[in-house]
């Protein structure tokens, strides 16, 4: 037997050659935090790659440094024989704490208890002891909750549906964070981005919506848009063509199509030649600017042409049998307001939801209440960190 000068007693053994503190009770536990560096065998050790579980020293390295060192372990212990009646049943290697053996009568000691007693109620145990196995599953643990203390939301939490709906919307588009039941739920942080997006795209769609030049074929704008877009570069090349054409009549001839692309092809199966008629001008080059709408377009472009002249030209020239350059340049100019607001596009994310919905959601502004049901979870924090 040996003293330090601290006059704390401490029984020394030799073990491998090196002579260290023999640990025999719940008291020698108790006075580490008394024991000089000096006798220290080791001063840190890794947190990974010991045969022990990683996940106590984990909790051991409060610095997060990866490493476990002598102060850390003096606080472990400290707390540990402060939240124990008997520090002795410490050195028992049981697997498991009886709750009347945890120690009430300091506040550490009341938030342990507290916090076993609400795992155990949580896992639907009825028994008087806390074990490893209690412990180990965290999902479990809350898995029945609702309102756990995270600061996050399931669509569970709602107790009505247009707040379960609103959950749900805001997990579909801005995203979601794990509950601590392992369920994906929402914070506070996605529930303003949810709907300060729907707000801004709510704003954005009735800009569209009061502004008559922003969809000048309605709600067929965007896919007027589409087929003008489809032949915009074919229709261009037959103008220059036929303006080439114009400019010189000896050029009509080699702007064409010629017999001899014809002949080209027609040794094959002209199904399997697509390619090559859809690379032939757009219609006959003449020197007069004129698009046939009726008959004549290059058969490969037929069905683009008629579905550009159903959404747009039958507006704007609904008895037109031809297309002249002067008319084809006007639809540029009445797409761009569309074009400019499209690319204003402002809280896209939620699109996905639909125009209505996302009016409902702007109108009847729940975000409070949502907000509210974040608060209330938040009121448990404290718990949640204690079963932690």
């Amino acid at each position: 037997m040996k003293k330090q000068k601290n006059n704390s007693p401490w029984q020394f053994i030799n073990a491998g050659g090196t002579v260290r503190v023999n640990i025999t009770s719940g008291k020698d536990i108790k006075n580490l935090s008394q024991l000089d560096e000096k006798m220290w065998s080791v001063l840190s050790m890794p947190v990974k790659g010991l045969e022990f579980d990683e996940n106590t020293l984990k909790y051991m390295d409060t610095d997060g440094d990866s490493r476990v060192r002598v102060y850390e372990v003096k606080a472990a212990t400290d707390w540990i024989t402060s939240v124990v009646k008997n520090p002795d049943i410490l050195l028992k290697k049981q697997d498991f704490l009886p709750l009347s053996e945890i120690n009430q009568e300091n506040e550490a000691g009341k938030e342990l208890y507290n916090s076993a007693f609400q795992i155990l109620k949580n896992l639907g145990l009825e028994k008087d002891s806390i074990s490893v196995a209690d412990t180990s599953d965290s999902i479990a643990i809350f898995a029945k909750t609702v309102l756990n203390g995270d600061g996050v939301i399931i669509p569970d939490t709602a107790s009505t549906d247009d707040l379960k709906e609103i959950i749900t919307s805001c997990i579909s588009t801005v995203g979601s964070t794990k509950d601590l039941s392992g369920i994906d739920g929402v914070n506070t942080d996605q529930i303003e981005a949810f709907y300060d997006a729907c707000a801004k795209y709510n704003a954005w769609k009735a800009a569209g919506k009061a502004d008559k030049a922003i969809l000048p074929y309605g709600d067929n704008t965007a896919a007027a848009l589409a087929a003008y877009k489809a032949i915009e570069e074919k229709v261009n090349d037959y103008f220059t063509r036929c303006r080439l054409a114009e400019f010189n009549s000896d050029a009509q001839s080699p702007l064409d199509v010629s017999a001899e692309q014809f002949l080209a092809i027609t040794t094959k199966s002209l199904s399997e030649c697509s390619e090559e008629i859809a690379a032939y001008p757009l219609a006959r080059i003449s020197s007069v600017a004129e698009l046939p709408l009726e008959k004549g377009i290059n058969p490969a472009w037929n069905a683009a042409v008629a579905t550009f002249k159903s959404l747009v030209i039958d507006v704007d020239f609904p008895k037109a049998k031809v297309l002249t350059a002067e008319q084809w340049a006007t639809f540029a100019g009445k797409f761009a307001p569309y074009i400019a607001w499209m690319g204003a596009k402002d809280g896209a994310v939620v699109e996905p939801l639909g125009d209505e919905l996302i009016a409902k959601i702007v109108k009847e502004n729940k975000k409070q209440a949502i907000l509210d049901l974040i608060a209330k979870d938040k009121e448990l924090e404290s718990e949640a960190k204690a079963i932690t």
